[in-house]
């Protein structure tokens, strides 16, 4: 499993950065302050589900609105949001190729 994560760029804990950890994720105070301190993801999933890319983009977004800074990291490596912006494009593009892939199927079965 290829890993995104999102890192804060302070270690210092504080309410507001667990209210919007939590808004994502059910996460105990204790363990969010862990993670914060810990200087350990905040917020990661496999790169390849668009749904855990999207929620990573939320929480960063929500995060920033507050004066928070955190950083991407892909495998460990720092990142952009317009990389995994670019890959959620690439994603959907790939899934409307897949459907018309199938529904060109669909219809040479039909038409046998």
């Amino acid at each position: 499993m290829r890993t995104v994560g999102l890192k804060l760029e302070s270690s210092v804990f504080t309410a507001t950065m667990a209210k919007i950890i939590r808004k994502y994720q059910e996460l105990p105070i204790s363990q969010i302050k862990q993670i914060v301190s810990n200087n350990d993801y905040v917020y990661k999933c496999d790169i390849i589900r668009a749904n855990g890319i999207k929620t990573l983009l939320h929480v960063k977004k929500d995060l920033f609105k507050e004066g928070i800074n955190s950083y991407i990291y892909v495998e460990g490596k720092l990142t952009s949001e317009e990389y995994l912006n670019n890959l959620l494009v690439s994603y959907k593009q790939t899934e409307e190729q897949v459907e018309e892939e199938m529904d060109r199927e669909a219809l040479l079965e039909d038409d046998e």
